[in-house]
């Protein structure tokens, strides 16, 4: 509602998100469009598109914390995965293809990521060979995984765990 009286007394809010957010969320940005759809239809307002961004960043918040129901979450996702795509990115001086199956599984493991980061709670498991042998056959996206280490170390003041280190690198390294 709103939005509707901000649209009606002609103030438009732009989304500074709206980039990442059709990028990383086409699913909830389709829905969020679609919602404008059906809002347009219930009064006669016709959105900004920024508002199905808005729209969205509240259904991705909604899957990362089903308890919260402010988008700052998720502006803290998109904006984390943004970072750690360009450390990746910048590290490998690579492109990476964002229609791939494993740019799609990195997404999805920096959503769950971030899930356990911001709840305090990480993947802790004790597979010592596992962790040797992929720090050793994925050097350099070993490497790329701790300079990700040290942007997150930034953000939460912690590190992490042996296990999300060893995940983090399959990840890049599918990714590169």
């Amino acid at each position: 509602s709103y939005a509707l009286k901000l649209n009606k007394d002609g103030i438009k809010r732009s989304n500074v998100l709206m980039w990442e957010i059709k990028k990383f969320y086409p699913k909830e940005f389709k829905i969020g469009l679609r919602s404008l759809d059906l809002i347009e239809e219930e009064t006669g307002q016709r959105l900004d598109d920024d508002e199905a961004g808005s729209i969205a960043l509240h259904l991705i918040n909604a899957q990362i914390n089903k308890s919260s129901t402010c988008a700052g979450d998720a502006a803290k996702l998109t904006q984390m995965v943004q970072d750690i795509l360009n450390i990746v990115k910048y590290s490998f001086g690579i492109e990476i293809d964002e229609n791939s199956l494993s740019y799609e599984r990195f997404i999805t493991h920096l959503r769950f990521f971030f899930q356990r980061i911001s709840r305090g709670v990480q993947v802790d498991g004790k597979d010592e060979f596992l962790y040797d042998e992929i720090t050793k056959q994925y050097g350099d996206s070993f490497r790329c995984a701790l300079k990700v280490e040290e942007y997150l170390k930034s953000l939460y003041n912690r590190g992490l765990t042996k296990e999300e280190r060893t995940y983090l690198t399959v990840h890049i390294e599918r990714i590169r």
